[in-house]
């Protein structure tokens, strides 16, 4: 058997067929015998010897499908009588009834029972100094949870413990103290000046101002300070230059007609201060050139209401508050109704 037989031997039957009598042009080989096709000529070969594919017959279009109106039946529904639809009459909101004496007594001492409840909340969470309420001038709270008191012309410092770690002496009695960023910053209400204080056992450095603060507050690089009359909030810049140190004045903002007693700024601008004679915690917040009251808390006892003193510091707000007796002073975290924390 030739190559080319084995070649065509090796296709489907069913492609033989197809290729049926159609005749290949094989070309001869140097030797006179022919040579075997190759694929491309058998794949030619195979579609011209495959018949087109006859077109389908044409469809004729039906007729337009048509309904006589005589021939479709309707079926008539009867009505339905829901008969007359009736609306009730809303009822008229009766007027609730009085409490009764015994009621609005019960709820009386419902709520002077939530106020000793908060009030020994934060007592029990206060810790103790040995300061008597009448001796303590000023405090601040230290970054350590501790406090620096004010006692005559000097400065003790206690920790959370309540446990006295150090002192310094200064000059004269302070008016006000504020603690920040590991420094002691002292005012004594006469002075143009203010003094800030790194280590017991240096001078301190000296800050002239335009006129004697009676309260300060500081969150570095700025200083608050309310005058003597405490007729306006001033807030300062503190700058270190090749000349010494100095402020920069950048606001003064008129304060209510209101006798305060020391000073906290949160770090949305609201002051919060205490008024001297009643004791209520005011929130003052700036408005164009002036500063009006907020809101007003009068939390404290009546035993603390002039004694109480804010702790001036960075952080959250804490109180001194004296105890009933007046021998002992607590540290009180303020967690009452004013909300401004972060504003």
């Amino acid at each position: 058997m030739t190559a080319l037989e084995e070649e065509f031997a090796r296709i489907p039957e069913e492609v033989r067929l197809l290729i049926g009598a159609v005749r290949l042009e094989v070309p001869e080989l140097e030797d006179g015998s022919p040579s075997p096709p190759s694929p491309a000529v058998w794949a030619s070969a195979l579609f011209a010897a495959t018949p087109p594919p006859a077109a389908p017959p044409a469809l004729e279009p039906l007729p337009p499908l048509r309904v006589e109106p005589d021939e479709v039946e309707i079926e008539e529904v009867a009505s339905i009588d829901l008969g007359p639809v009736s609306v009730p009459e809303p009822e008229e909101a009766s007027e609730p009834e009085p409490l009764s004496a015994r009621a609005r007594a019960a709820l009386a001492a419902g709520l002077v029972a939530a106020g000793a409840l908060c009030w020994l909340g934060w007592t029990l969470r206060a810790f103790t100094v040995p300061i008597p309420a009448s001796s303590l001038a000023a405090a601040a709270g230290r970054a350590d949870g501790g406090i620096a008191a004010a006692q005559g012309a000097g400065v003790k410092f206690y920790d959370r413990g309540g446990r006295e770690t150090g002192s310094l002496t200064l000059e004269k009695a302070p008016s006000s103290i504020a603690w920040d960023s590991g420094f002691l910053y002292v005012v004594d209400g006469s002075g143009k000046r203010v003094q800030r204080w790194g280590d017991a056992a240096a001078a301190p450095d000296a800050y002239a101002l335009d006129h004697a603060p009676r309260t300060i507050f500081v969150r570095a690089p700025y200083l608050w300070t309310v005058d003597a009359d405490g007729a306006y909030l001033r807030q300062y810049l503190m700058t270190e230059s090749m000349n010494g140190s100095f402020f920069q004045q950048l606001d003064s903002l008129k304060l209510p007609d209101i006798k305060t007693r020391d000073l906290f700024i949160t770090k949305g601008g609201r002051v919060i201060t205490i008024e001297a004679e009643t004791g209520r915690l005011l929130s003052l917040s700036p408005e164009k050139n002036a500063l009006v009251l907020e809101k007003s808390d009068d939390f404290l006892p009546a035993y603390a209401r002039t004694s109480a003193h804010l702790l001036a510091s960075d952080g959250p707000l804490r109180l001194t508050v004296p105890n009933e007796s007046g021998d002992e002073t607590k540290v009180l975290r303020y967690r009452g109704i004013l909300d401004f924390a972060n504003r």
